[in-house]
């Protein structure tokens, strides 16, 4: 990266700091509910399924979340609310920085459907380029294809593929 951009400014990372605000992060996750899965140090899928009664709607909860957040870290919070996690994480990316986007139960699969197959997470590099060599282009059109075509194109990989297609993990 040096030679490539000399004029760069390196600063030296702080894990330890990033650990301890992770943390901090995933605590107050798991106040909401006991199935937390981080998923590296700065993303984790919640699952508030029967919590509603206690807490309210989803998008309720969600901007609390985000509003306790900001105000003890000091830090922002994209979240994506969806029935499946490959769309809440599809949602999360689309309303970045600093955003919350709800997919209505049951629509994970019409949400993604128009969008481009390098949204769909594990379709990107050599994997979308596959996809797109057989004609597929949008997730929609990934959920639509043939799976046995998509298994030949990217072997088991392609199944999981064909089911976060259709909205299902």
């Amino acid at each position: 990266a040096r030679s490539l951009c000399p004029q760069a400014i390196f600063i030296p990372g702080r894990y330890h700091h990033y650990q301890e605000y992770s943390d901090k992060f995933m605590a107050i996750l798991a106040q909401y509910s006991p199935d937390l899965e981080p998923m590296g140090i700065d993303e984790a899928y919640l699952d508030m399924t029967g919590f509603e009664l206690l807490y309210g709607p989803p998008a309720g909860v969600a901007q609390e979340i985000r509003d306790k957040v900001r105000n003890r870290l000091n830090i922002t919070v994209s979240v994506g609310i969806a029935s499946c996690k490959v769309a809440a994480k599809v949602a999360s990316d689309a309303c970045k920085p600093d955003g919350l986007l709800e997919v209505p139960p049951g629509e994970d699969r019409a949400f993604l459907a128009p969008l481009p197959i390098g949204q769909l997470p594990g379709a990107g590099g050599k994997t979308g380029q596959a996809l797109r060599a057989i004609g597929v282009r949008t997730i929609g059109e990934l959920a639509a294809a043939s799976p046995t075509l998509v298994r030949r194109t990217l072997g088991a990989w392609g199944d999981l593929l064909h089911m976060f297609a259709n909205g299902n993990d």
